[in-house]
């Protein structure tokens, strides 16, 4: 069936919704949801995805954002943002939902007052307030729209910045090769000077594949760990030896 073309660009907001065949369940008890989340939380690392609202249903659930109160439901983002941060997922961000209410800080008073204007919001929503969106492409302030535009260009405007601007897998891969090598003491030089299958290297490749997408070719060329199979092996092998300290 033919749809309107999903907007795209670097630092973008997007509502994500998935549903079962024929409205079947996804998740058929808390332990799938807890996968769910686990799975969710990894893939947030390896591509920097920021998170800034969830709910798993039974047979679907939307990424975004009972008559009993809200946080009663444990499946959402909702009790997460009463916590403090510390307790929180580290992929889930509360300040961008947090200043669109007038909520300057992530306190005990903020949250409270987050908490109480979520109950207020609840029981008086009108059930067509988010018509305009499915008739449309944006719901939100002109301001918002404005910024949506402007990100739509081929180049991110100068007021993305921080946070917004996402970096690549090829980025992010440098930067802890980086780290590393500080880390290591060692050189570009230094590292490439190494054996092919020197602990070093096998180590570094597993942390870039615990934390980027970057795929196993360019760990090998970049690390001098020789051809991508030869990379394949040495962090298979590494896998098998660790999986029997366990």
């Amino acid at each position: 069936m033919a749809r309107k073309l999903r907007i795209e660009y670097e630092g973008a907001i997007y509502h994500l919704m998935n549903r079962g065949d024929r409205r079947e369940p996804i998740f058929l008890d808390d332990r799938d949801r807890e996968l769910f989340t686990s799975t969710l939380g990894e893939t947030c690392l390896k591509t920097c995805w920021k998170v800034h609202a969830y709910c798993w249903m039974s047979n679907h659930f939307p990424l975004l954002g009972a008559e009993e109160k809200l946080q009663v439901y444990a499946w959402s983002s909702f009790p997460a943002y009463l916590l403090p941060p510390g307790k929180r997922p580290p992929w889930l961000r509360v300040d961008r939902v947090f200043g669109e209410m007038g909520i300057p800080k992530d306190t005990t008073a903020g949250r409270e007052q987050f908490r109480q204007g979520m109950e207020q919001r609840r029981r008086s929503e009108d059930s067509d307030s988010y018509g305009k969106i499915r008739r449309g492409w944006c719901l939100g302030e002109e301001s918002f729209r404005k910024e949506l535009l402007e990100g739509m260009g081929e180049r991110m405007g100068a007021e993305h910045y921080g946070e917004e601007r996402h970096e690549s897998a090829t980025q992010k891969a440098e930067l802890v090769v980086e780290e590393e090598l500080r880390k290591r003491r060692l050189s570009r030089a230094g590292l490439a000077a190494l054996p092919k299958g020197h602990r070093a290297k096998v180590e570094l490749a597993r942390r870039l594949q615990a934390e980027t997408t970057v795929p196993v070719g360019w760990i090998a060329e970049h690390l001098g760990m020789g051809t991508r199979s030869y990379a394949y092996r040495l962090l298979y092998l590494d896998r098998k030896r660790r999986s029997r300290r366990q």
